[in-house]
């Protein structure tokens, strides 16, 4: 409608058609453009419309969170003009949806994160244990999302911040994590091409180098940049290029969460060994409900007879047969610590790892 105001100008009345409730005997509305310059919301009637607007419900079917829209600009202590949800309109959802007090919130749009404040408010209404997932692509994560975060644990009232500043101190003790995912453009700029100057130059068609980098070096060239045996030596550096501020960055990757993430594990505990040159993870697969134990080791420090002497003095030769399976980074002779009665294989993280990176089902 807000198309049309230019053309129709303000406080223009429509029917609109085919809107309402099915059977209620109308089968249209009327919504009438705002009445001054500057205004934003039409109004919506019922009916036709009188003299006197009914302030109640504009439908049987409808909550009126008009005014609520207009002034949650300090929720949270952020500003996010023209696409906030205020705190009272996500209430209102949490409870027609009766969510379980132990449910998990998904937010593919984040936005400011009022669906992240909200179940925090409503955990401390109930004491509940509800938690949340935002996911959000937008620059606006650093200095919007994730700042009310922050501020919605520390001091969570509807307006408790002013000026970045907290009016109250009501907040929750919480943790959160956030995780910034690899972009396409990050592929693209981790890859590594080795040009052939002798097959370019020879080539009469300017147009032959562009098309050959294109098909058959970004397949059979660029595999290597795509996953790299390299980045297992010593997994606890391992680093991708990504952009920041409009420059290439060196940016640490977490592989011990990553190949949790890739292979599904429910981890249990991790416990780090030998000054952080080696992670142990042990944890339950969701895929097979497979009781996995997950060695990382800095390949540059600990050599396959450091790595069978931590293997036999944390007694992991006994503890082994409550796993059914034991990821081990790097060659290693594991396999020989193995009894007759045992039944735990041992695989290659790199070999996993590139196979769930890659698969396709």
């Amino acid at each position: 409608m807000r198309a049309r105001r230019v053309q129709d100008g303000y406080g223009c009345l429509y029917k609109v058609l085919k809107m309402g409730e099915k059977g209620d005997g109308l089968g249209y509305r009327y919504i009438m453009q705002p009445e001054i310059n500057g205004g934003d919301n039409g109004i919506y009637f019922q009916g036709f419309p009188l003299n006197a607007v009914d302030k109640g419900l504009p439908h049987p079917n409808y909550y009126d969170y008009q005014a609520e829209f207009n002034n949650c600009s300090n929720e949270g202590g952020v500003k996010f003009p023209g696409g906030k949800k205020p705190l009272a309109f996500l209430d209102k959802i949490f409870e027609i949806s009766s969510f379980n007090r132990d449910a998990i919130i998904l937010d593919f749009f984040a936005g400011s994160g009022s669906t992240m404040h909200e179940v925090i408010n409503s955990n401390m209404r109930d004491n509940a244990n509800r938690k949340y997932i935002l996911v959000e692509m937008g620059a606006h994560f650093d200095d919007k999302t994730k700042i009310r975060a922050l501020r919605s644990i520390y001091s969570n009232k509807k307006n408790g911040w002013r000026n970045e500043k907290p009016i109250y101190r009501d907040g929750v003790s919480q943790c959160f994590k956030y995780i910034r995912l690899e972009q396409y453009e990050d592929t693209l700029n981790n890859l590594v091409l080795k040009e052939d100057s002798n097959l370019f130059n020879s080539a009469g068609d300017p147009g032959f180098k562009e098309s050959c980098m294109l098909g058959y070096m970004m397949d059979t060239e660029a595999r290597g940049s795509l996953f790299s045996l390299e980045w297992f030596v010593n997994p606890f550096a391992m680093t991708l290029k990504t952009t920041k501020d409009n420059e290439l960055v060196e940016t640490p990757v977490d592989m011990v969460e990553t190949f949790n993430f890739l292979i599904g594990l429910h981890v249990e505990t991790e416990h780090w060994h030998k000054d952080g040159n080696i992670c142990v993870v042990e944890g339950v697969t969701h895929r097979k409900n497979e009781k996995a134990l997950v060695i990382w080791r800095n390949c540059e420090v600990v050599d396959n007879q450091a790595l069978n002497r931590f293997f036999e003095k944390m007694d992991y030769s006994t503890l082994a047969r409550d796993f059914d399976v034991i990821y081990v980074n790097g060659d290693n002779t594991l396999p020989n610590l193995r009894r007759d009665e045992d039944g735990w294989k041992v695989v290659l993280i790199e070999e996993e790892f590139k196979n769930r990176m890659f698969e396709e089902d």
